[in-house]
């Protein structure tokens, strides 16, 4: 009784998240108020000799303009790593792999994905104020390390 309360509460928690994100497309697309009619002087400059994917996209292939792949990978990511915890806490450990080091590897991958959601917020707020992506990128590993010494500080001080 208890499992299906848990499934039926999490598919209403997915259903609730989908129909959140359908309403912020919603509004940041209303927002964006009515679209001008591009012309010649709004198309970027590009070599003669690069091709046209090469100058869309960025040297790495990927397009940056348009972050869904990112935001896919990402909630993937959130995917995986939640049903991780809740099939270990439900006990429903692989044979050959003991409970602790399955806790370790889950406590690595939750904390992976909360620092790198820490650091891409903070590189990309520094950026949309006009830093540089050096600059940027300093402050939010710096941050990150003041995170990680404040933990083991507290480590020290409270469990000491």
């Amino acid at each position: 009784m208890i499992v299906t309360t848990n499934l039926a509460s999490a598919i209403l928690m997915g259903v609730f998240l989908v129909a959140v994100v359908g309403v912020v497309i919603r509004l940041r697309a209303s927002r964006s108020g009515p679209t001008r009619q591009s012309t010649a002087a709004d198309l970027p400059q590009t070599a003669a000799g690069t091709p046209r994917s090469t100058a869309e996209t960025g040297p790495g292939g990927g397009s940056s303009a348009t972050p869904i792949g990112w935001v896919i990978g990402f909630l993937g990511l959130v995917v995986v790593a939640g049903g991780s915890a809740v099939a270990f806490v439900a006990g429903n450990a692989p044979s050959g792999i003991g409970p602790q080091m399955i806790g370790a590897v889950l406590v690595v991958v939750l904390g992976g994905l909360l620092c790198s959601y820490l650091f891409s917020g903070v590189y990309l707020s520094l950026r949309s104020h006009g830093r540089k992506s050096a600059e940027a990128t300093g402050v939010a590993l710096w941050l990150l390390g003041l995170l990680v010494v404040s933990v083991i500080a507290a480590r020290l001080v409270f469990l000491a």
